[in-house]
C-alpha cells in the first residue's frame, strides 16, 4: 500500500471518529444505532477504497451509514 493510500485510509478513520464525537447522531432520537456493525462496514469500506474498488467501498460506506448515521459517514460516501 502506498503512503498516499495509507494516509487516505487513516484520514477516513479519523474523520469517522472525530465527527461522531462532535456531530452526534444525524438520524434523530428514534433511530437505532449499531456501532459494531457500522465499524465493520467502515473497515471493509476503507479496505476496498485502498484497493481502489470504489463501488464496493461505496456499498460498505452506505451500509455503515444505515447502521450509524453521521456526517462523517456521508463524507465517506461522497468520496466514492
Amino acid at each position: 500500500m502506498s503512503r498516499g493510500v495509507a494516509r487516505c485510509c487513516m484520514l477516513l478513520i479519523v474523520l469517522f471518529w472525530v465527527s461522531e464525537s462532535v456531530a452526534g447522531d444525524v438520524g434523530g432520537a428514534e433511530s437505532t444505532v449499531d456501532v459494531d456493525g457500522a465499524q465493520r462496514h467502515l473497515h471493509s469500506g476503507v479496505t476496498f477504497f485502498a484497493e481502489r474498488n470504489y463501488e464496493a467501498a461505496l456499498v460498505e460506506f452506505e451500509a455503515s451509514f444505515e447502521r450509524m448515521p453521521s456526517a462523517s459517514a456521508l463524507q465517506n460516501i461522497g468520496i466514492c
